[in-house]
């Protein structure tokens, strides 16, 4: 409940958590982006999928990184 109180209050992310075997937390369509911009730099490429990103962008976006490395 932490988490969602976090992201409904500071960064104002509309999600709801359900709870099966374990607790889920569900993030509406609208505030994707916004979560996205948020945790990318944080995450690891082979995660990137989670966001929803696609194949073809995550190829995309590992050159630029790789580039800024070199």
């Amino acid at each position: 409940m932490l988490l969602i109180n976090l992201l409904i209050i500071k960064y104002d992310i509309r999600c709801t958590i359900r709870y099966y075997s374990f607790p889920i937390i569900y993030v509406y369509k609208r505030y994707m982006p916004k979560l996205r911009f948020i945790v990318e730099p944080f995450m690891h490429i082979s995660m990137m999928y989670k966001l929803g990103k696609k194949k073809r962008e995550l190829t995309e976006w590992f050159k630029v990184i790789s580039l800024k490395l070199i």
